[in-house]
């Protein structure tokens, strides 16, 4: 706070020969020292400069009375000065004017300073900072402070706070004293733009047809690639028949875009094609490329579009190799081998393996490397290692055959022959079909009256916790498959009875726990005792010209006869119903190409039995 204590000069007391003039008013600040607290005050005196030629300089006098003057302080040819005072007294002020001999003038005007009640001045420090694009953190303090704002809103007179801001933004704090001095500061936060987005895109061919596309962008919230919403960066095939741009827009949060495109040239050249053919014992080693080709068959059989694969031949064969473009535009190759008459049994195929795509089983192997050539090979199958109790020399003139096999565990043979002989057995792969819980086994019904006892048992896993069944659900339904009338967890046991009302109900079993659930068992028909029991473990073999069906007959009642059922969709017998005899075995023509769904219902005099389980046969 400034006051003027004194508005104009005074003339001196005597005159000096060096000095000429007196000095003009002068003027008191008093300011609070932060270096000696509440115990000291720092003023500041201020006067008005002599306009004579002979001062070099001032001197201030003070004291603690009028005229009588304990200090003084040299100020130079300054015009004010900073005097440190102890608080508590009243002081006199007042300067004389001196020349370069040190001869001083009189005194000016006295002036007084009182520091026995002076109120100390306020303070005020803030400072603004961003913590990120959209937040400044706002810190202040204040000392000798009755009250403070910050943008005009009281606040604490000291703390920090977090303020949400759009745009870059000063914060002022006014600190107000008892007295209603003040002291302003501010502080600014300055919001940076936001970062513009940015987006790459590449479009590479991975075949003749199919485009590999990936992305990336950012400082993006958007994505499209020609119009469609994808994630901010990604990667995908795509299927395009013609050279193709793809567009790629990212969006900012602000609404910026930022546009890329890449483009994906679909080759239009003619295909090529290459055929070998090579005697290798009884076998034909085919080796074959391509160019410019989306697809590729020999002999009418699907292949990869360059590769190769030994094939057994028995006389003099051709091969033919075609190759399509994505125009359709094809072309082929042709190769012929003749083998030698062969002498003696073949030696055993190799590599036999096995591998399960659902219920459906692939057995592979490979011919004899040396040897008389074979003319077929025999294809073993058993519930035990070694055994052939499910297939027993099923014949297959190629090097693979698929089986539709239940849930259970495989074992597989494979025996070469030709006019001489029969081979040594292949090495033996063993495969599993289904999950790792296992279908309750020996699912039957017993009947007490109208009372029917369904009852199973555990089938053993491979001993680990999430292969034991924690529970079992019944499912119970008006037709096959349904559970319209029932589907109920019954706890951890082994059977289970209950009155059956009129009509006929078809009931299952499933083993759960809290990994999962098995295949439900096959299923019961439950109406007046006395008809047969489902057919279980159907079985499908395919090969070139046939198709055989394997199954057990039920237990209970016995069968007079047995009906298949086959549709075009699973359920369904819109193909084929027909009786075939009191069998467990029956084999066919193989039927045109497609998929077949195929089940065997066992027939007595007190009527057809529920169906077995289904089995896919695909052609």
């Amino acid at each position: 706070m400034l006051d003027r204590l004194f508005s104009r000069p005074r003339a001196p007391r005597r005159s000096p020969k060096f000095v000429r003039a007196a000095i003009g008013a002068l003027l008191m600040t008093l300011m609070a020292s932060s270096a000696f607290a509440q115990a000291t005050r720092t003023v500041t005196a201020t006067w008005d400069r002599n306009t004579d030629a002979t001062t070099a300089g001032y001197v201030v006098l003070y004291g603690t009375a009028s005229g009588n003057y304990q200090w003084n302080y040299d100020a130079g040819n300054q015009v004010t000065a900073q005097i440190t005072l102890t608080t508590g007294s009243l002081y006199y002020f007042a300067v004389r004017a001196y020349d370069s001999a040190g001869q001083q003038s009189l005194s000016s005007d006295e002036a007084t300073i009182d520091l026995r009640t002076q109120t100390p001045a306020p303070t005020a420090t803030i400072s603004a900072s961003m913590q990120n694009a959209t937040t400044a953190l706002v810190t202040w303090s204040t000392t000798n402070a009755a009250s403070a704002t910050i943008n005009g809103l009281a606040v604490p007179l000291s703390g920090s706070q977090s303020v949400n801001i759009t745009q870059t933004t000063t914060f002022t704090i006014v600190a107000t004293s008892a007295s209603g001095a003040t002291a302003t500061q501010s502080a600014t936060a300055t919001v940076s733009a936001p970062a513009a987005p940015t987006g790459q895109i590449t479009a590479t061919m991975q075949n003749a047809t199919t485009a590999l596309v990936t992305w990336s962008t950012t400082n993006a919230v958007s994505a499209t690639i020609n119009g469609l919403s994808v994630p901010l960066s990604g990667s995908q095939a795509v299927p395009v028949s013609a050279t193709t741009t793809f567009t790629l827009v990212a969006t900012s949060a602000s609404g910026a875009t930022v546009t890329r495109s890449a483009t994906a040239t679909v080759s239009t050249q003619a295909p090529t094609a290459s055929l070998t053919a090579t005697l290798q014992g009884g076998n034909a080693l085919l080796t074959w490329t391509t160019t410019n080709a989306v697809r590729a068959e020999i002999n009418g059989v699907a292949v990869g579009l360059s590769g190769s694969v030994s094939v057994p031949v028995t006389g003099p064969t051709t091969f033919r190799l075609l190759a399509t473009a994505a125009s359709g535009a094809m072309v082929d190759s042709v190769a012929s081998v003749t083998p030698a008459p062969s002498t003696g049994a073949p030696n055993a195929p190799t590599n036999t393996v096995a591998v399960v795509s659902g219920a459906r089983v692939n057995i592979t192997w490979r011919a004899p490397a040396s040897g008389s050539a074979p003319q077929r090979y025999l294809v073993y199958v058993g519930s035990t290692p070694g055994a052939s109790n499910l297939a027993n020399a099923y014949p297959i003139s190629g090097l693979s055959v698929w089986a539709d096999l239940p849930r259970g565990q495989y074992y597989v043979r494979v025996r070469a022959a030709n006019a001489s002989g029969m081979s040594a057995d292949s090495n033996e792969a063993n495969v599993r079909v289904g999950k790792v819980l296992k279908v309750p086994s020996s699912f039957g019904v017993r009947w007490a009256g109208a009372v029917a006892t369904l009852s199973w048992s555990v089938t053993a896993g491979d001993g680990t916790v999430e292969d034991q069944p924690t529970g079992y659900v019944l499912e119970a339904g008006t037709a096959p498959g349904l559970s319209d009338v029932a589907a109920v967890n019954i706890g951890n046991v082994t059977s289970f009875s209950a009155p059956i009302p009129s009509g006929a109900y078809y009931v299952r079993v499933r083993a759960v726990n809290d990994f999962g659930e098995s295949d439900p068992t096959s299923e019961i028909r439950l109406a007046a005792p006395g008809a047969p029991n489902a057919p279980t473990g159907l079985v499908a073999f395919n090969s070139a010209t046939l198709v055989e069906l394997r199954w057990s007959a039920p237990d209970g009642a016995a069968p007079t006869t047995y009906v298949l059922e086959v549709g075009s969709a699973p359920g369904q017998s819109d193909l084929v119903t027909a009786a075939i005899g009191n069998v467990t075995r029956f084999t066919a023509p193989a039927p045109p190409a497609g998929t077949y769904y195929v089940r065997v219902r066992a027939v007595n005099g007190s009527g057809p039995s529920p169906v077995s389980n289904e089995v896919v046969v695909r052609r």
